[in-house]
C-alpha cells in the first residue's frame, strides 16, 4: 500500500531553493520521518538521483551501489 504524499510543499520548496544554488545537498534527520520519500517525490521528473549511505562491510556497500 502506497500512502498519499501530502503536506510537504514547504520541504519541496526548500529543496528547490537549495538545488537552484547548485552543489551537493545532504538531507538528514530523525528516523522514519519520510526523508527518502521526500527525495523520491522531489526527484521524480527532474532526472536526478540520490544514494543512501549504509553502514556495513565494504562488500555490502559496493553491492548496494550497483
Amino acid at each position: 500500500m502506497r500512502l498519499d504524499f501530502v503536506n510537504r510543499a514547504a520541504e519541496l520548496g526548500e529543496l528547490d531553493a537549495a538545488a537552484s544554488k547548485g552543489g551537493l545537498l545532504a538531507v538528514y534527520g530523525r528516523r522514519r520521518v519520510g526523508k527518502t520519500r521526500l527525495l523520491v517525490e522531489w526527484l521524480g521528473g527532474r532526472g536526478g538521483w540520490y544514494r543512501q549511505a549504509i553502514e556495513g562491510p565494504l562488500e555490502m556497500q559496493v553491492q548496494q551501489a550497483c
